[in-house]
């Protein structure tokens, strides 16, 4: 028959050493065949001793292990504080564990194993307490990446500052700067995670923010993160045909191409100053010359007139940065075309006309013009037709969220 046969054998009463082996094979009839070729197989079942010297040695990092040779032995298993952490076949080996905590004392054992596989004793005991190690990286992150450019708002900075072998280091003091905005405080020092965190504040410009930091007295050891300083954003839909609308923010350039930069499908823009009793226009692609409409503020309404469907995306802000004060808006006695400058959908209109004497407020949406009774909600993005009874001033009570 083919095939590959195992057999076991009793050796136990064997004396330990070489032992030769050979096989022979028989047929169903018993018919025997020739011996095979003896091999040899070693009989061990004495564990090599222990080693006789085992040394500890702390250095910032790491715990260094040396010991004697062993005879027989072919490996060596480590052993810390009774745990089984590494096998090593030289008679040093370097503990690096990111789990090794400074301040702390570990105890060390070394077994040797022989050619079998048989353990011997453990070694003496060494023990040694763990230095912290060098800083090596630093890693800045921010949380979160985006904030407004409204000169308040803030930007967690962690800067996590670890070792070569990637543990936190301790009482490490981190510098830091940025090109844009204002960072608190500039240095930090870490804690026992090896994290510090400062704040990064916007400025009242559109940018990002570079912000790098470096590890004193480790001039080497660096970081960087970004943080984007924004605008917020509303979309406004208009559809084809007659629109009614305003900034439900401050935008971040009233200039009438820059707040319309994109949109498709624009006849004209009308708007009415109510001051003078004067229609201003704009249409795209007519020389600027000609143009009688320059911006679009917030705080007032806009006609738009649209062949086709588009989005009109609002980018600016709620309030102005500080130290700016709150803009109010003049309104005169008679029509006033006005805007709605929050992003509240919960504001009613007598909430929003505190204070003017108004005797009626219309809207314009797809089912045509709709009276706004004072308890009605304010639309963000809608423009209105307001009646002053005499001339007043809107300021916006919102919380600005």
């Amino acid at each position: 028959a083919k095939g590959a046969f195992t057999a076991t054998a009793d050796a136990t009463t064997l004396a330990d050493g070489k032992i030769s082996v050979d096989a022979m094979a028989t047929d169903r009839a018993g018919n025997p065949g020739p011996w095979s070729a003896p091999i040899t197989v070693i009989k061990d079942t004495v564990a090599p001793k222990a080693p006789a010297t085992l040394t500890a040695k702390a250095v910032p990092g790491v715990i260094i292990l040396t010991w004697d040779a062993v005879a027989d032995a072919v490996s060596y298993r480590i052993y810390r504080d009774g745990t089984h952490i590494a096998v090593e076949v030289t008679t040093t080996y370097t503990d690096t564990y990111r789990g090794l905590v400074p301040g702390v004392t570990y105890h060390y054992e070394v077994k040797a194993v022989d050619a079998v596989g048989n353990v011997g004793p453990a070694s003496p005991k060494a023990s040694a307490t763990f230095i912290a190690g060098y800083p090596y990286a630093l890693k800045l992150t921010a949380n979160p990446t985006e904030i407004l450019a409204d000169g308040v708002a803030i930007s967690k900075i962690t800067a996590l500052v670890t070792d070569e072998w990637g543990r936190p280091v301790k009482d490490a003091t981190v510098v830091l700067e940025t090109n844009a905005g204002f960072i608190h405080p500039l240095t930090a020092v870490t804690g026992a995670d090896g994290k510090a965190m400062v704040t990064l504040t916007a400025s009242t410009t559109i940018e990002t923010a570079t912000v790098s930091a470096a590890v004193a007295d480790y001039p080497e050891v660096t970081g960087t993160t970004t943080v984007e300083f924004v605008a917020q954003s509303f979309e406004i839909g208009l559809r084809v045909g007659w629109n009614l609308i305003s900034l439900p923010l401050i935008p971040t350039d009233p200039d009438i191409k820059v707040v319309l930069e994109g949109v498709k499908g624009i006849e004209i823009v009308w708007a009415y100053d109510a001051v003078t009793e004067r229609w201003l226009s704009w249409i795209p692609g007519r020389p600027d010359q000609f143009q009688t409409l320059k911006t679009m503020e917030d705080g007032l309404g806009f006609w738009v007139l649209m062949r086709a469907p588009a989005t009109l995306t609002v980018e600016g802000f709620v309030m102005p940065p500080p130290p700016v004060i709150p803009p109010v808006y003049e309104v005169v006695a008679g029509w006033n075309l006005i805007g709605f400058r929050s992003l509240e959908t919960t504001t009613t209109a007598s909430d929003h006309l505190r204070g003017i004497s108004w005797t009626v407020l219309w809207r314009f949406g797809a089912e045509g013009f709709v009276r706004v009774l004072p308890l009605h909600s304010m639309i963000p993005g809608a423009g209105y037709w307001l009646f002053a009874e005499e001339p007043g001033r809107i300021a916006i009570i919102e919380n600005g969220k």
